[in-house]
């Protein structure tokens, strides 16, 4: 019985750690919930990670993000971490490095990924990032100049499901989740 309790209790606290590292870094940085997925299709909820839903190893951005203390910093904004010809600052919304946390960023549309060089199909980006799986070819035969635009998604979907990983990324996940396993441990 209190072999249960304490994984139920260990359950309970990794889901809620989960949970609320990845929305509380997502405010830490200017449209941090609106990074769409370069892929196609939903927001990119760890955008400091490798992964759609965040967790795991870290891309680019997310390595400049930890060695700038978790903090957006002038230079964090200014720096390109994917290495696509924008700066972080750019990619999110902030080309100007004023955004405070809390606040609305100057730009909310036409946000993209600082953590994934795009267009990911591009002679610029292709190989770059061996991690990413979009189901696109590299085009290496595109000049910078006739490179096709990033893929962005419509501000509507702001609050809209990361598809690629089969499970939508939303705090109304995490907690069915969480009841799940709950149910699972009680049942035992």
């Amino acid at each position: 019985m209190m072999a249960r309790l304490t994984l139920t209790v260990i359950a309970i606290l990794c889901t809620i750690a989960s949970t609320h590292g990845s929305i509380s870094f997502q405010n830490q940085i200017p449209n941090g919930k609106m990074v769409p997925n370069p892929c196609g299709g939903g927001i990119w909820g760890g955008v400091g990670h490798q992964a759609p839903a965040g967790a795991g190893p870290r891309n680019p951005f997310g390595e400049a993000f930890r060695n700038a203390g978790k903090t957006w910093t002038k230079a964090l904004c200014q720096a390109d971490s994917d290495g696509d010809g924008m700066s972080n600052g750019e990619e999110l919304g902030d080309p100007d490095c004023i955004w405070t946390m809390g606040n609305t960023p100057n730009m909310t549309t036409g946000i993209t990924h600082p953590g994934v060089c795009t267009p990911v199909n591009s002679a610029a980006c292709c190989g770059k990032q061996s991690w990413l799986s979009c189901g696109v070819a590299c085009n290496t035969t595109q000049t910078p100049a006739t490179q096709a635009p990033a893929t962005q998604a419509p501000a509507t979907q702001a609050a809209a499901t990361t598809p690629t990983n089969g499970a939508p990324q939303t705090f109304a996940y995490h907690s069915l989740f969480f009841i799940i396993s709950l149910l699972v441990c009680a049942l035992r």
